[in-house]
């Protein structure tokens, strides 16, 4: 309770101020500046006195901070740690708690966590009257309702009050406990160790440093940074760890995630006991630095070397130096990586100019040429392969063949001989550039080709499908002891696969297997496509048994080709088999299994099954992936069983999938309907030009109002784009279109066009015949008209009254005897058939 004396000198209040300020990082800037400014309160002194008791923590942590403002311009503030809810997502390494806490759990926490919150909770204004008992209680039920499980907090930690308290109950307690939440949140590792705790990163040691120093990271959460390396020191010295290797401290370095940690962690070993810092701790402290183009420290830990390890950096240094200029694009720097060599070194290492002459190869030929000529020829450096193969891929990369060539003749007249590796470089850039004969005269000039070699001209033979040259090269390889390596092997499988030369394929593939040759499930699913395209998928099949016997697992493109394969040749049951077989064998299905299966089973007729497809594509959890071609499958299908009414429909319901699709389609039905082809045709175009497809629908409605409108050229268009997409018209579509050029006299090409579609699969019926023959017979052409006649009886249609009649007449009237001249044989068999036919027709 308040005195009087206090209550007489209290100050009046103008305001309470409430903010969040990052530790040290208080500014005369918003939100600081405007909550004080409007009080007049003086913002320097509140920003110097806030930062000096922030200083603590780590940077950037948000403090709670209270101000009372008084009406004479003065002002008090107490400031709060973060919340604890802050520190226990910090310290679990997560962004949220539980959304159902006591059901779900979110991660757990070890006691120690908890035990070093609540000291740091302790020196709060609120709570530095409470014991720490109390608060760990406090923080515990916080814990709980985020979903954080506690590990069983030791009896005497909670009863131990404010007495100085060891931090480990014994090493290999702490290690236990620490590892347990590390693991379940996935951060130990056998490798590498790694804490994150309270808003600054902690430093990623080896193993077996790693449990030590992630439970070491409990200590002080939001203590600076530089008291770590002395605790560090202390545990590592007062444990029976040993000294650090180099190769520890290298991949330490290596693993941090800033220059300033790197540095941090570098100047951390220095003080290691009995560690001495060496060439390839400060090659990997360089490497990191030039990684954040901290080019300037980098400069200074070479001048420092000398001193520090009584000898001048080594060669893999300064190549590590110049790659790291190179990738900053600092090419002066570069070149001027020399001089400073030269400081070091009498004359600077082959190694070195060799780095560099690479850099400036893949930033300017021109550029490393000239560094060739002035800085190493004119000074008598003298390259080796490696040198030169730099050159040439210079060369080669800018299709400057001329010079590549002008360069090997070079080669070849110093003491250094072209070896594969520069022959190799030349050929892939002929080959790249279609000089494949050219590329087989050079090969010839080498005298140990390797399997490079052979890879290089067979892959480019196989581009050009010159399928004899490659089967050449590659026997040569076989006899040579090389083999093929998988991709140039799977190009050769595909060439002879799309020639139909499967066996000869799998013949390769089981030479390249007993050769030691790497086969992988690509080159075995270049064979199964290759016989699912000849329709032998049975023995595709079969071929996928034998890929599990030898221990290369088929994938979901294996499956995929079969199913593909299984449809095309009709038989849709073992189409559905291989489907259900792929959830068996634990391969999930996705977007072309789907697609593939539905546009077989709807195009074959099996509609029921291919929209039960359908439902379970839509019920997975990549769907269509905004694809349409399944439900122009679906259409497609409804469309070829005449079931317009049902496609119309359909496509109706597709709007919510596919609103602009669907609307154009409409509009251009609409507009068809309504006899404006022009606009529907301009509708289509805008469609096709930005990469739709349209649905069989829309096509089928095109082809028949251009036939209408007597463009039957348009018309036979849009039906070529039709079949380019797999839909083919239904036969009453192609007659349209033959009554359409029948209607101009081109019968001719009314002819070819039908001649067209039966070879692809459509099947005409008496229209399309009938049609084709009232032609001729008006054309006076009694052969051609006869000859489908004949045709047309022999695929058991029988033509209507009218087609008899048109054929019969122009036979009466051309004569009988000139008719039985040229084809006496035939019309005699064709007359006795019109007595046969002619009877059935009139009953």
């Amino acid at each position: 309770m308040s005195t009087l004396k206090e209550i007489l000198t209290r100050r009046p209040v103008a305001a309470t101020i409430r903010l969040t300020v990052p530790a040290g990082g208080a500014r005369p800037a918003p939100p600081v500046g405007p909550a004080l400014g409007q009080y007049r309160l003086n913002l320097m002194a509140f920003c110097k006195d806030f930062n000096a008791r922030t200083q603590k923590y780590k940077p950037d942590t948000p403090m709670a901070v209270t101000i009372t403002a008084f009406k004479d311009n003065t002002f008090e503030f107490t400031v709060k740690s973060p919340s604890v809810t802050w520190y226990l997502k910090k310290a679990a390494g997560i962004e949220s708690g539980s959304g159902r806490p006591g059901h779900v759990i979110a991660t757990t926490l070890s006691v120690r966590h908890i035990y070093e919150i609540a000291k740091i909770k302790q020196s709060d204004p609120y709570c530095q009257y409470m014991s720490l008992e109390s608060i760990c209680k406090s923080i515990i039920g916080t814990a709980n309702t985020m979903g954080i499980k506690m590990i069983t907090i030791p009896s005497p930690l909670i009863k131990s009050n404010n007495n100085q308290i060891k931090l480990f109950l014994g090493l290999e307690e702490a290690a236990e406990d620490v590892a347990i939440n590390l693991k379940r949140r996935q951060f130990l590792t056998h490798q590498v160790g790694a804490k994150v705790i309270s808003g600054f990163p902690m430093l990623k040691l080896p193993h077996p440093w790693s449990w030590t120093l992630s439970a070491l990271s409990t200590i002080q959460t939001h203590i600076h940074l530089e008291s770590l390396p002395r605790l560090y020191t202390r545990f590592l010295s007062s444990s029976s760890l040993g000294v650090p290797s180099d190769d520890h401290i290298v991949h330490l370095i290596l693993d941090q995630k800033s220059a300033e940690a790197a540095l941090e962690t570098f100047l951390w070993a220095s003080k290691l006991p009995h560690f001495t810092h060496s060439q390839s701790t400060y090659r990997a402290l360089i490497h990191k630095l030039c990684a954040f183009r901290r080019f300037h420290t980098v400069n200074q830990l070479l001048d420092e070397m000398p001193t520090a390890l009584g000898m001048p950096p080594d060669e893999d240094i300064l190549v590590t130096l110049v790659r790291g200029l190179g990738r900053a694009r600092m090419i002066p720097d570069v070149i001027k990586v020399l001089d400073l060599a030269s400081t070091f070194y009498k004359t600077p290492s082959l190694k070195i100019f060799n780095s560099i002459l690479d850099v400036l190869v893949k930033e300017d030929i021109d550029l490393a040429r000239h560094f060739y000529r002035k800085k190493m020829m004119s000074t008598g450096v003298q390259g080796d392969h490696y040198t030169f193969g730099i050159l040439m891929k210079g060369l080669c990369l800018t299709n400057r063949i001329a010079d590549a060539f002008k360069l090997l003749q070079f080669i070849k007249s110093s003491p250094v001989k072209p070896n594969a590796v520069i022959y190799n470089t030349l050929l892939h850039a002929l080959c790249k550039n279609g000089k494949v004969g050219r590329a087989r005269s050079l090969m010839n000039e080498m005298q140990d080709p390797n399997d490079v070699t052979f890879n290089v001209l067979i892959s480019a033979y196989c581009k050009e499908e010159n399928l004899v040259q490659a089967l050449v090269l590659l026997e040569k390889s076989f006899s040579m002891g090389f083999v093929p390596d998988v991709i140039t092997l799977t190009k050769v499988l595909k060439t002879l696969c799309i020639l139909g030369r499967v066996g000869e394929a799998h013949e390769v593939l089981e030479r390249v297997v007993s050769k030691g040759g790497v086969v992988d499930v690509v080159a075995h699913n270049s064979l199964i496509k290759g016989y699912c395209r000849i329709a032998k998928v049975n023995l595709g099949q079969r071929l996928l048994k034998e890929m599990e016997h030898k221990g290369c697992l088929p994938n979901v493109d294996t499956y995929n080709i079969l199913i593909s394969g299984f449809c095309e040749s009709g038989m849709l049951d073992s189409a559905l088999d291989m489907f259900n077989e792929m959830k068996t064998d634990g391969i999930s299905w996705n977007f072309v299994t789907y697609d593939t299966l539905i546009k077989g089973l709807c195009s074959k007729g099996r509609m029921e099954d291919g929209f039960k497809i359908l439902e379970l594509m839509e019920e997975s959890r990549g769907g269509s992936r905004g694809n349409i071609s399944p439900y122009n499958s679906v259409l497609y299908g409804l469309y070829k069983e005449n079931r317009l009414e049902e496609a119309l429909e359909f496509l109706s319901k597709m709007e919510n999938l596919f609103p602009r699709a669907v609307d154009r389609s409409l509009t251009i039905l609409g507009f068809c309907e309504e006899g404006r082809l022009e606009d529907a045709k301009r509708v289509y175009d805008q469609m096709t030009r930005e990469g739709g497809i349209s649905s069989v629908i829309v096509y089928d409605c095109l082809i028949r109002g251009f036939c209408l409108k007597g463009c039957v050229q348009e018309a036979v268009e849009v039906m070529n784009e039709m079949v380019g997409y797999g839909y083919f018209p239904v036969t009453s579509t192609v007659n349209a279109v033959l009554g359409g050029f029948c209607s101009q006299g081109k019968v001719g090409s009314a002819l070819e066009l039908m001649e067209d579609m039966v070879g692809r699969g459509c099947i005409p019926d008496g229209g399309s015949y009938s049609l084709l023959i009232n032609a001729f017979c008006r054309n006076g052409d009694v052969q051609k008209a006869v000859m489908l006649l004949l045709q047309m009886l022999q695929n058991s249609i029988i033509p209507d009254d009218m087609t008899w009649n048109s054929v019969l007449l122009v036979c009466l009237s051309e004569g009988r005897e000139r008719l039985m001249s040229k084809k006496g044989l035939h019309v005699n068999k064709l007359l006795d058939r019109i007595t046969k036919t002619g009877n059935v027709g009139h009953e």
